[in-house]
């Protein structure tokens, strides 16, 4: 994921200015998916679930990105 961080704000909002960002990332998150209150239906052959998703920041592979990055 990329976020844009924005450099002059308060020109923009109150004097007009030309919008000035830049690009921060990559951040890198891993998803991890669960299902719980599994129920089985032997009637008919069905099971029903909840699905839990998180995602947790990957400080690793986000150094290692920007390393990559910085040594062309």
């Amino acid at each position: 994921m990329y976020v844009f961080d924005v450099q002059n704000k308060d020109g923009f909002v109150n004097n007009g200015e030309k919008l000035n960002v830049t690009e921060e990332g990559p951040f890198v998150y891993d998803m991890r998916v669960r299902k719980l209150n599994l129920t089985w239906n032997l009637t008919t052959d069905e099971v029903s679930y909840r699905e839990w998703t998180t995602f947790e920041f990957n400080a690793e592979v986000r150094i290692a990105v920007l390393l990559v990055e910085t040594r062309g």
